[in-house]
């Protein structure tokens, strides 16, 4: 290769890393997910985060942090002590992950919350559709279904 054509070389590699630094920002994927799902979603996942990552008494000596998340109407079946309203199982699960969400209407969504359990050897998972309602500037979970 000649002195010339290394150079041409270089100079176009060097264009191509450029044009590629400037639109490698413009390639990511755009939030498809209505505004009403993106919001409620962040409020239903701290819920789940801090209800499966703390214990049953820790849970029980705040109870300001249901407030937080929970709306004042969700009813929790009072003949079934044994099932927690929450996850709708008698054993806790290890961790959950979000599904698809539904927006029903503007100030009410329905969201998929995967609830998992990893015992040996198997692992199961569970669905349950969270219902969450705009209140103020929060959305507040109303009814947890299977």
């Amino acid at each position: 290769m000649s002195h010339l054509s290394i150079r041409h070389a270089s100079v176009l590699i060097a264009i191509c890393l450029a044009a590629g630094a400037f639109t490698a920002p413009s390639c990511s994927l755009p939030n498809l997910e209505k505004p009403e799902c993106v919001q409620a979603r962040d409020n239903v996942k701290q819920f789940y985060s801090w209800m499966i990552g703390t214990d049953p008494l820790e849970r029980q000596a705040h109870s300001e942090i249901f407030r937080k998340f929970i709306s004042p109407s969700f009813a929790a079946d009072p003949g079934d002590v044994e099932i927690d309203p929450y996850t709708l199982s008698a054993v806790a699960p290890k961790t959950f992950r979000l599904g698809k969400c539904e927006v029903l209407d503007p100030d009410k969504i329905r969201l998929q919350v995967q609830l998992l359990w990893r015992e040996e050897p198997n692992s199961r998972q569970q669905d349950v559709n969270v219902e969450a309602v705009r209140s103020d500037d929060r959305w507040l979970i109303t009814k947890i279904t299977k």
